[in-house]
């Protein structure tokens, strides 16, 4: 999985209906000071994907929020949407293996949290990078396995002091045709 080669139970996902179905168990991962929020897209934001998958992209990035609050009081967003990406926007991701410019569908977490600096944002999906304790960091790593084996991209815009917001793009169905493998 973290190399993005795992094999994958690929059926149409809404991510609107994924996040909507997890809700009662973001609400219980995420800190007693943080205020969940949710934004979802008008238009389906649909994906050819294995939900599982997807479900521990999604619990990965708000455990890494909630997380990323600390003690403090603050903010976690979680939004979806559909969005066209160009190659000069998708060069910029922290995934470029040369996907084509089109639709992609979104999914977006956002923090009020610390946020990370340039340095820690460029190892934040190795294996075992953590800022919490040695041994753990496996949580991004999974993510940019999962991201890829979709032929998706990730987008990180930090800045300290201000928070992380990491968006996965995924291509939408009529783009990128899937394989099971």
């Amino acid at each position: 999985m973290y190399a993005g080669q795992a094999r994958f139970d690929v059926c149409a996902v809404f991510l609107n209906h994924l996040v909507k179905d997890m809700a009662h168990v973001l609400e219980v991962i995420i800190s007693k000071k943080a205020t969940l929020r949710y934004h979802y897209a008008p238009e389906m934001a649909l994906v050819m994907a294995d939900p599982g998958q997807l479900r521990q992209v999604v619990v990965n990035l708000v455990t890494n929020a909630s997380e990323a609050l600390g003690d403090a009081v603050g903010t976690i967003d979680v939004s979806t949407g559909v969005m066209q990406a160009d190659r000069t926007y998708l060069a910029a991701s922290y995934v470029d293996d040369d996907l084509p410019d089109g639709s992609y569908a979104y999914l977006e977490v956002s923090d009020t949290g610390r946020g990370i600096d340039a340095e820690e944002q460029a190892k934040v999906f190795d294996p075992f990078f953590s800022r919490k304790f040695t041994g753990g960091g496996l949580g991004l790593a999974a993510v940019l396995g999962v991201v890829r084996g979709h032929k998706g991209t990730i987008k990180i815009e930090s800045e300290l002091g201000k928070g992380t917001k990491i968006r996965i793009l995924l291509p939408t169905p009529s783009k990128v045709p899937f394989s099971q493998t």
